[in-house]
């Protein structure tokens, strides 16, 4: 029987993201008195399907994220709710469980795409003409 860990590599092994596409986004000014930088909530959910078409099996995952922008005395500056499709082939040799693709999605998938998440919001926030803001690296015990 193999392991969490083994289970995992073998989905890793198995799976290759494709495509990264922004799927919603919708922005909105909060009721700050001003806005000194404070700090960043950030929520995040995420689900898969598979789609297994004639030539082609894939993992479709949607993140879905939720920011809040806060100023120093944490009042919502900004509020940036997106959603972003990932698609993965699935290696047509591979068996790999749903389990272990749902493993595989809440640490590697989010590990993959949160650096293309993190420059969207960084850029939406200067769109809107709000300060800078320094967005939490994800860490690899942030997954865990």
């Amino acid at each position: 029987m193999k392991t969490a860990t083994q289970r995992l590599e073998a989905a890793t092994r198995a799976l290759d993201l494709q495509a990264l596409t922004l799927h919603s986004c919708e922005v909105g000014h909060g009721e700050a008195e001003h806005l000194v930088p404070g700090s960043v909530d950030i929520e995040h959910t995420l689900t898969f399907e598979r789609s297994d078409t004639d030539d082609t099996n894939r993992v479709i995952f949607l993140i879905e994220t939720r920011s809040l922008f806060k100023n120093s005395d944490d009042q919502v500056i900004a509020d940036i709710a997106a959603s972003f499709t990932a698609i993965y082939s699935l290696d047509d040799t591979a068996s790999i469980a749903d389990t272990d693709i749902e493993s595989y999605g809440e640490r590697m998938v989010l590990f993959q795409t949160y650096p293309f998440i993190r420059e969207f919001l960084a850029s939406m926030t200067n769109r809107l003409g709000v300060p800078t803001f320094f967005l939490p690296v994800l860490r690899s015990q942030d997954l865990a």
